[in-house]
């Protein structure tokens, strides 16, 4: 999680909203002094690896960077393994290779000049029978993890699915989402609807993919899974000055706090806490 301040800029904001959220809502009413002790603790290594960054980066341009910056070479590499949840009866679930690769592409473009690269370790791919696809309580994740969970510190999951239900067992809307907290359950992992994997306009062969995917949906969750909150992360409260950069929104000061957006779509009004104009909140 200390990676979390090099990359605000690459993990834009995803068409659809994130689940991230609601699974924030449900640990702090699982356990509220874990989740206030952990939001605390992870404060400290933020700041932490601001005023300490790694001798291997140096500042450019107002981020951090590898000293090999354009040259080819990369501070991290992230094994990927990827994790196919299909309908058994909806072929286009199943998604192919090449929607998958495209995916891993969208990632390295989104994350290769700040020294962060991923590589595609490992496919499984499993008819989802028996799985309930609801967020909250992260009973999707529990159903998926005891059939098929690469090495948390050898591998980044990530699970592919169908469908993402609401608390409700309704479809939801949400695009994909990302355990930030796996200490409460030892799960972590991201998961993404199939036709958000990838990018449409890129992708070459087969691949079931909304006209308007860009595979940005994974690389926001990225940002979540190494440590990035919400832009709106405690709206406004605490102050709207620079000086709060540091522990409001998603505390890296390239971006200000904002407002909890009302949609997910973009908006000619500003919602920044301090009315300024800048693109839609990640």
């Amino acid at each position: 999680m200390t990676l979390l301040c090099l990359f605000t800029t690459q993990s834009q904001a995803q068409n659809e909203p994130c689940g991230f959220d609601s699974l924030m809502r449900y640990y702090r009413s699982v356990d509220s002094a874990y989740f206030d002790a952990f939001m605390e603790g992870h404060t400290s290594r933020i700041n932490h690896f601001r005023q300490n960054p790694p001798p291997q980066q140096q500042l450019y341009n107002g981020n951090y960077q590898t000293s090999s910056y354009g040259g080819g070479k990369h501070l991290f590499v992230i094994p990927v393994a990827v994790h196919v949840f299909y309908d058994g009866n909806t072929a286009a679930t199943n998604i192919s290779l090449a929607q998958i690769e495209n995916q891993i592409n969208v990632l390295n473009n989104k994350f290769d000049t700040i020294g962060i690269r991923f590589c595609l370790a490992k496919i499984t791919r499993y008819i989802d029978t028996g799985v309930v696809h609801k967020v909250y309580g992260q009973r999707q994740l529990k159903d998926m993890t005891k059939r098929v969970y690469a090495d948390p510190d050898s591998f980044m999951n990530v699970y592919v699915v169908k469908t993402i239900l609401d608390s409700a067992g309704n479809n939801s809307t949400l695009g994909g989402y990302n355990n930030l907290f796996p200490g409460m359950n030892g799960i972590d992992a991201i998961v993404v609807r199939y036709n958000r994997f990838g990018d449409y306009a890129t992708c070459t062969g087969t691949c079931a993919l909304d006209a308007d995917a860009e595979g940005k949906t994974l690389v926001h969750e990225v940002g979540h899974y190494l440590g990035l909150y919400h832009t709106f992360e405690k709206e406004c409260n605490g102050g709207t000055t620079a000086g709060n950069c540091s522990t409001l929104g998603d505390k890296c000061c390239d971006t200000p706090p904002h407002q909890q957006p009302t949609s997910s779509g973009c908006s000619s009004s500003p919602n920044t806490c301090t009315g300024t104009i800048q693109e839609k909140p990640v």
